[in-house]
């Protein structure tokens, strides 16, 4: 159930950055960032949402919960989706 509390919590950390990232004004002649941005991390948040609920509806013993590699693989993500938004955020 590790996977999905990731998942969950890579949506929720995605959404803030669209959200913060919608309220950034830029420079006229790079405006179009003040669209692309916010709609990229909505996606995501939206494929992590997606991959949560997909995870959720597995049972406890399935073997993707069970998996190490992508256990490891989640975390990373988490932890770079954290650090963006420390660090740009």
């Amino acid at each position: 159930m590790r996977l999905v509390w990731l998942a969950w919590y890579v949506c929720g950390l995605c959404l803030l950055i669209a959200l913060l990232a919608s309220f950034v004004t830029y420079h006229p002649t790079i405006k179009h960032l003040g669209r692309v941005i916010p709609i990229v991390f909505g996606g995501c948040a939206l494929l992590a949402g997606g991959v949560a609920i997909a995870l959720g509806q597995l049972p406890p013993t399935h073997r993707i919960h069970q998996s190490k590699p992508l256990w490891v693989a989640a975390a990373a993500v988490a932890i770079t989706v954290t650090l963006l938004l420390v660090l740009v955020g």
